[in-house]
């Protein structure tokens, strides 16, 4: 059953796969799958158009569904773009906003007024928590943690050139890291899998794997200790 609130728009190319289907109060729905088990509360959009400034540098893309698979629960006020893919189990809080293509793994949470730009990868089981700031050309691996505010980066000169474009890097955060609130990662840095970044942290260069880093700029005070490794 597809259970829809008051004054839901239903746009083009919409399809409603499975059962026990929710969504609340004036959602905007367009281009987009939604399959089995998946809730959606009041004054969400999904599928947005992506628009665009008279001197934005983005690349067009080529329109595609948004799909949002089983299980997933999405909260009040979220926007997600077209060309977003959001696996299984997801959870998406109030204010969160996903642009546009974006993929996200399976079980991943994401905030409240967490932000995902375009063209980011986010794998299974990670945390975004609340006020994350992931930017765009970003790749998160799978049971990484964000805490609250961490921020990325992928302009590291600024630029006013057209060079600045060859230059934009996003970060890479490989499995398993973890983030701690305040922290500042800065373009194209590699964070290496089991690294932990402390709490108010300044991130400017790529990391070792299994070091606990803090500071400003961040610096390596000690190994993760083994029994805070993943035994997957």
């Amino acid at each position: 059953m597809v259970k829809l609130g008051q004054n839901v728009i239903v746009g083009n190319n919409v399809e409603f796969r499975g059962n026990d289907i929710s969504v609340g109060n004036n959602c905007i729905l367009d281009n987009c799958v939604i399959e089995n088990d998946v809730s959606i509360d009041s004054n969400t959009i999904i599928g947005k158009t992506v628009s665009r400034g008279k001197n934005s540098t983005l690349k067009d893309l080529e329109t595609k569904q948004t799909h949002i698979k089983s299980g997933t629960k999405i909260g009040v006020n979220a926007v997600i773009y077209s060309n977003v893919e959001i696996n299984e189990n997801c959870f998406i809080a109030d204010f969160a906003e996903i642009r546009e293509n974006v993929a996200l793994g399976k079980n991943v949470i994401v905030g409240r007024n967490t932000l995902i730009e375009n063209n980011c990868v986010i794998g299974d089981n990670s945390k975004l928590q609340s006020h994350v700031y992931i930017t765009s050309d970003s790749q998160i691996g799978s049971g990484c943690f964000f805490g609250p505010c961490a921020v990325t980066s992928n302009d590291k000169f600024m630029g006013r050139t057209e060079k600045r474009f060859a230059l934009r890097k996003g970060v890479i955060a490989k499995d398993n890291c973890r983030i701690g609130a305040g922290v500042v990662i800065l373009p194209g840095v590699i964070i290496e899998e089991e690294t932990v970044i402390g709490a108010g942290s300044v991130v400017t260069k790529s990391t070792l794997s299994k070091k606990v880093y803090v500071g400003n700029p961040a610096k390596i005070i000690k190994d993760v200790p083994i029994d805070e490794l993943r035994r997957d």
